[in-house]
């Protein structure tokens, strides 16, 4: 045992003494040089996926599929923006999360209010009308650009809506059509709801062939449509946005903080739809007039309005010709089952040939079918053909034309 008198060390004391007594002093014989750089998150990490090539494959058919019939082609890309909030009354929130800075005056604020404290929120939708070029060479990422603000509690995304709105604004009324998207729920041709509505489309628009591609997973950014984006973004910085007062469902749905809530309370509430979409129409508005001021080399985004529930109706109704006894109501609530009849089996099977990233509808040129008659020349409607599977060669998969050859098209 030591003495009490006699003092012992600590190991706080021990490192005092090495502390150095100038810190800037001791830190220049301790320095080098550090390879670093300042950059912005790119967000271009992909994931890889095994039908990455294959799916690629399918997307180079349908371009060449669609530069052989260029003349009487019409070729969409199709994608959903991320969702823009929408504020309350009088609490603006920013249109994008992601802000950058905006030119404002000297004596003015850009405020506005926290993402976490909305209840309605728009998806932007961008139909991009592509330029066919003559060759496979050409670009792809020439064309018009149009764009729709859905209300996602009252108006969601659905298969229905998307062919519906394409039908209001594409002008041309050529015979052949070529649709490029994403695999999402309301584009997934592999889903029986999507393949109904294509098939509603074809016969509503009166096609000769129907050509519908679709990304692999993880791949939405093969996409033309995608080039839009960034123009979108830059349109939105800068802006906050918020909604107007319903005149008498505010207390209504003030405890209502998410849809699922929203759309509970209208359905014991009759008319809080309507005010919702009337309360939700000053962003729209405003967020259109920001879009339509946007280019695409030099030509103007157009702004379309989201389809109602009367119009996707009628072209569910165009399956009737086909089934006497469809329900027009599976195609418009995705909630009930979609189970296919006899009949319109029948009809998948003699003009439809579906895969796994493509789906293609085709006349079948007989007399008193349900599809109509052609619209095309004969010789061009004999050499409409189904797009084929892509089969390997070596280490790559064989072209388009040589496939034209070599199989036996449906």
């Amino acid at each position: 045992m030591c003495d009490e008198s006699i003092q012992i060390l600590s190991v706080q004391w021990l490192r005092l003494q090495f502390w150095p007594s100038s810190n800037s002093a001791a830190a220049q014989m301790n320095t080098g040089r550090v390879k670093l750089k300042m950059m912005v998150s790119a967000r271009q990490q992909r994931k890889h996926h095994p039908d990455t090539y294959y799916a690629s494959a399918i997307f180079r058919y349908q371009k060449e599929f669609a530069i052989r019939f260029r003349n009487s082609c019409t070729f969409i890309c199709e994608d959903d923006k991320h969702t823009v909030k929408v504020g309350e009354p009088n609490f603006p929130v920013a249109a994008v999360e992601r802000g950058r800075q905006v030119i404002v005056g000297l004596n003015q604020k850009m405020v506005v209010g926290d993402h976490d404290f909305t209840k309605f929120s728009l998806s932007p939708s961008v139909s991009f009308i592509v330029n066919i070029p003559e060759n496979i060479d050409g670009s792809f990422y020439d064309g018009h650009v149009h764009v729709g603000l859905k209300e996602n509690c009252f108006e969601p995304s659905s298969a229905a809506r998307h062919a519906c709105e394409l039908n209001k604004l594409l002008t041309t009324n050529h015979p052949i059509e070529c649709h490029y998207h994403d695999g999402g729920p309301d584009h997934n041709i592999r889903f029986a709801r999507t393949q109904l509505t294509k098939i509603a489309y074809f016969l509503t628009r009166d096609l000769d062939m129907l050509v519908s591609v679709q990304t692999p997973p993880h791949h939405s950014w093969k996409n033309p449509t995608e080039r839009v984006m960034s123009n979108l973004n830059l349109g939105l910085q800068g802006v906050g946005d918020m909604r107007s007062e319903m005149p008498t469902m505010e207390e209504k749905i003030r405890s209502a903080s998410n849809m699922k809530a929203i759309r509970n309370v209208a359905k014991n509430e009759e008319g809080l739809k309507e005010e919702v979409l009337d309360s939700i129409q000053p962003a729209k508005v405003l967020l259109g007039n920001v879009f339509s001021r946007l280019q695409l080399k030099g030509k103007n985004f157009q702004v379309f309005s989201s389809a109602s529930e009367d119009e996707m109706k009628d072209m569910a109704n165009q399956l009737k010709k086909i089934d006497e006894e469809f329900c027009p109501d599976i195609l418009l609530d995705t909630s009930k089952p979609c189970k296919l009849s006899e009949k319109l089996k029948d009809f998948i099977k003699q003009h439809c040939v579906c895969g796994q990233y493509q789906l293609s509808i085709k006349k079948c040129g007989r007399e008193g079918c349900v599809c109509g008659v052609r619209r095309t020349p004969l010789d061009i409607f004999e050499d409409l053909h189904h797009l084929p599977f892509p089969v390997p060669e070596m280490d790559k998969y064989k072209h388009f034309q040589v496939r034209t050859q070599l199989l036996v098209f449906l």
